[in-house]
């Protein structure tokens, strides 16, 4: 039998008093930890039993300086002062506990993203399946395929976005990761560009800018620049009255619900002065099936929402999916019967379905289609060919290319997303 020991201190106290009995000291309070709820971060006590949940990643960094700090610039703001000031209603000793003492002077570089945990399996989704999205790149230029749904720049409620997610994997050696120079609509897909040095990034704005054609670095550079041009493919209900022609109708902005929405009308028809011109060349691909018809849009300008107002208004056919500037010819629609049988030979259809795609949400089959827009083709000039020229030209080599009777573009081509694929492939099957 084993025995058992007690120090001198117990052992006269069990003498002196039978009763007595040896408690265990009292527990440490345990101090407040963050919890985190609903994605919402407040003060709580520690769960017993499982590790309470902790803030694992950061809010997204503005990059800018914090309102109220005497610091000027953003880069000398650290993790740990973003997160106090973040969380106002936290003591800051509480929030200081939580960081390594090796990290907390840690300084977060202006406009670095942190994704939260909910993203960072998407994060890796993307990096994993980038060649999906990714049509081209070369020292001057990504090339992407946006799907539909995925906004193009992101802000403090919208972290998933093509700025963000680019930058996370697609910056490569690069000092900085990728930024946009121009913009599409949240529910469109098609061909993005995004420079990736500060020298591409002037030349792509500069040339999606209205006035591109006030200045001139060389002949080559016109005649490339005047080359450069945008297609769009959409389907739209209804069909043209022409089936090609040019839509010169300025556009104008109002604000409807106290300021809470914004639109975009036909300046000709709001009486005001307020106006942006825009130009949209546009061509009828097809005949119309199940009242439904294919058209290419080439647009001069660009403007918010012109080719959506253009379609709706100007030409009173508004694009499949369109719920904003199509509203009431929506509450007519129809989703496309399927097809059963061939037209031509009465043999059994089999629908085509783009590769691992096993449902039709969101074609013409659908009840509430997705918006059918996209950017399929672009061409402009050769970025990275001209900056190399002009950086020569600089150093002061004398350049003398050889003068071609084509300009000097790149051609980009860009898939349609898997619900205009549906759309396409089952109104094909209606042609004789």
């Amino acid at each position: 039998m084993r025995k058992k020991f007690l120090n001198q201190a117990v052992l006269s106290a069990v003498r002196h008093n039978s009763k007595s009995k040896i408690r265990p000291p009292p527990p440490a309070s345990s101090p407040d930890v963050i919890r985190v709820t609903n994605n919402i971060a407040h003060l709580g006590r520690p769960k017993e039993g499982p590790k309470p949940r902790q803030l694992l990643s950061l809010p997204p960094f503005p990059g800018h300086p914090l309102p109220g700090r005497k610091s000027t610039s953003a880069e000398h703001v650290t993790a740990i002062s973003w997160l106090k000031y973040y969380f106002d209603d936290i003591p800051p000793p509480l929030i200081q506990s939580h960081f390594n003492k090796c990290l907390r002077f840690d300084v977060i570089p202006s406009g670095t993203l942190y994704p939260n945990a909910d993203e960072i399996e998407y994060l890796r989704r993307l990096v994993k399946y980038k060649a999906r999205f990714l049509l081209a790149s070369d020292s001057a230029i990504l090339v992407l395929n946006k799907p539909p749904k995925l906004p193009v720049k992101g802000n403090l409620s919208v972290h998933n976005s093509m700025d963000a997610l680019a930058a996370a994997a697609l910056t490569y050696d690069y000092e900085e990761g990728p930024k946009l120079v121009h913009r599409l609509d949240r529910e469109s897909s098609g061909l993005l560009l995004m420079g990736r040095s500060r020298e591409s990034i002037s030349y792509l704005q500069w040339l999606f800018n209205e006035g591109r054609k006030a200045e001139s670095l060389s002949k080559d550079w016109n005649d490339a620049c005047e080359a450069m041009y945008q297609r769009y493919w959409a389907l739209v209900i209804g069909l043209p009255k022409q089936k090609e022609g040019l839509i010169c109708a300025p556009l104008t902005k109002v604000l409807l619900n106290d300021g809470k929405t914004e639109r975009v009308i036909l300046a000709h028809n709001s009486g005001l002065e307020a106006a942006q011109e825009a130009i949209t060349e546009y061509r009828v691909l097809g005949p119309t099936i199940n009242g439904c018809s294919w058209i290419e849009l080439r647009p001069h300008t660009r403007r918010k929402h012109q080719l959506r107002v253009h379609c709706a208004e100007a030409l009173g056919t508004p694009i499949v999916g369109d719920y904003k500037y199509g509203w009431f010819v929506h509450k007519r629609w129809k989703q496309m019967p399927r097809v059963d049988v061939e037209p031509r030979t009465g043999d059994p259809y089999k629908l085509r379905r783009p590769e691992g795609l096993d449902v039709q949400k969101g074609s013409v089959l659908s009840k509430v289609p997705l918006l059918h827009l996209h950017c399929r083709e672009m061409v402009l000039p050769n970025i990275a060919k001209f900056i190399e020229l002009h950086k020569q030209q600089l150093g002061g080599y004398r350049v003398n290319p050889e003068h071609d009777s084509k300009p000097d573009v790149l051609r980009f081509v860009a898939p349609m997303p898997s619900h205009m694929k549906i759309s396409w492939n089952l109104m094909s099957s209606y042609l004789v």
